[in-house]
């Protein structure tokens, strides 16, 4: 997976997380929340099976990790036909990523 540092939050304030935090505590969580946090699941189960469909591996020199080759990634990642949802910004960002890394280990 590419890391992305312009997809960040541009508000880092923990003061505006622990007030999220209390609201959670004491409403629960929203319909409009819950909803985020489904897509959300269900595009990191999207990119899972991406990633596994490249049959990646560990790498020799660590066991805590697999990887796979870049150009591999973006071949599994065109085939998928969208299931992570990506917008075509974002989708354009992660293949111009994924094709100046080449056959690297990501």
């Amino acid at each position: 997976f590419v890391y992305d540092h312009t997809r960040l939050s541009q508000n880092n304030d923990f003061v505006n997380i622990q007030a999220q935090v209390d609201a959670l505590a004491a409403h629960g969580v929203s319909r409009a929340r819950s909803n985020e946090l489904d897509r959300a699941f269900k595009t990191v189960n999207a990119a899972k099976i991406i990633f596994n469909n490249t049959k990646p591996r560990y790498p020799e020199t660590h066991w805590h990790y697999l990887v796979t080759k870049a150009s591999e990634l973006m071949l599994q990642v065109e085939k998928s036909e969208n299931q992570l949802e990506l917008s075509i910004k974002d989708s354009q960002a992660l293949f111009k990523s994924l094709s100046k890394l080449g056959d690297a280990e990501v």
